[in-house]
């Protein structure tokens, strides 16, 4: 009460903070009423758009802040955001339709074949599998070109005529026979157990949510034609694994040389870390060291986890589309 017997006047308090919200909800209501004058506006309408519009705003900032830490920087930028949005499946579908200023574009790694090759990937020389991702062109068959249009023909007989040229040939040491199994629609193996082209033959498959195709496959990775294939290997660059081994004696003298050169510039990396170098003698152009961290190591998942992260950045930054992984950490 105050001195003559009125009521005191209480502190005006705006509608967000009656809300517990941060966005402004009386300028949404506002501009709700004035872009929809002829429809009928609950109170409770611009409360529930600044709640969900803050919802949004925070999962955003929380992912693009993830993605600003994994790169090593102290602030988020619109490339962060892109990532964030992007990688996520639910913002992804929401977000399908809205370019973000100054994001650039969406990295889109296929981790087995080449689009324009179509020559899949595949494991050690000892028969172990490797990961990759392949696109829906691969293989397509004589059977499927006769019934598409003269475009689709022509494009069928362009990769009959890559694929004959290529002519790689089965795997060293692979466990029995596999059984073929039939094409689909669009003249490609399919199924757990397909022979792929080259005999190389398909353990598992799956379709990535932005569209890549993971794909697990057994053979000789050195005849995998892709931009660069990882070889495991510790802080020195040895090249006494199996895959180093298989790399070694394909690439010859001058791959060794290569090695020397990368040795002199970079003589040693970290455990989770990554170098490149040159190709030589076998189909793919770079190969990519990444030191493979001991899996009896109490962070081992996370350092696994690192790995593959810092050779997926390395093939970003230089632009490549195909990679071959063998399996990482798995040597004694």
């Amino acid at each position: 009460m105050s001195g003559r017997g009125g009521k005191k006047k209480s502190k005006q308090v705006s509608r967000s903070n009656r809300a517990g919200v941060l966005f402004p909800v009386a300028r949404m209501l506002r501009y709700l009423k004035r872009d929809t004058h002829h429809l009928r506006i609950g109170s409770g309408t611009p409360v529930y758009m600044a709640a969900v519009i803050e919802y949004l705003t925070a999962e955003i900032l929380e992912l693009a802040g993830n993605a600003a830490r994994d790169f090593k920087r102290g602030r988020i930028t619109p490339r962060h955001i892109l990532l964030a949005v992007r990688n996520d499946e639910e913002l992804d579908v929401l977000f399908k339709k809205v370019t973000i200023p100054q994001g650039g574009v969406l990295p889109r790694l296929v981790l087995a074949m080449k689009k324009s090759n179509m020559i899949p990937m595949a494991g050690t020389a000892a028969a172990a599998s490797a990961a990759g991702a392949s696109t829906s062109k691969a293989g397509a068959g004589k059977g499927a070109a006769r019934s598409r249009k003269k475009s689709t023909k022509v494009a069928a007989k362009m990769i009959k005529a890559a694929l004959d040229a290529a002519k790689p040939t089965p795997a060293k040491r692979a466990r029995g026979k596999s059984a073929s199994v039939p094409d689909d629609d669009d003249g490609k193996p399919s199924g757990k157990g397909a022979v792929a082209a080259g005999g190389f033959t398909i353990l598992s498959e799956k379709k990535l949510f932005l569209g890549q195709k993971l794909t697990v496959l057994q053979g000789d990775i050195v005849k995998v034609t892709a931009d660069a294939i990882v070889h495991p290997t510790n802080s020195t660059y040895h090249m006494g694994g199996e895959v180093g081994q298989a790399i070694s004696r394909a690439g010859g003298r001058e791959f060794q040389k290569e090695i020397d050169n990368l040795k002199s510039s970079q003589p040693a990396i970290d455990t989770a870390e990554a170098a490149l170098c040159q190709g030589k003698k076998f189909p793919a152009k770079y190969v990519i060291h990444v030191n493979s961290p001991s899996w009896g190591d109490s962070n081992a998942q996370e350092q696994l986890k690192t790995a593959v992260d810092n050779v997926l950045k390395l093939a970003e930054e230089k632009h490549l589309k195909t990679i071959a992984i063998p399996s990482i950490s798995s040597g004694k």
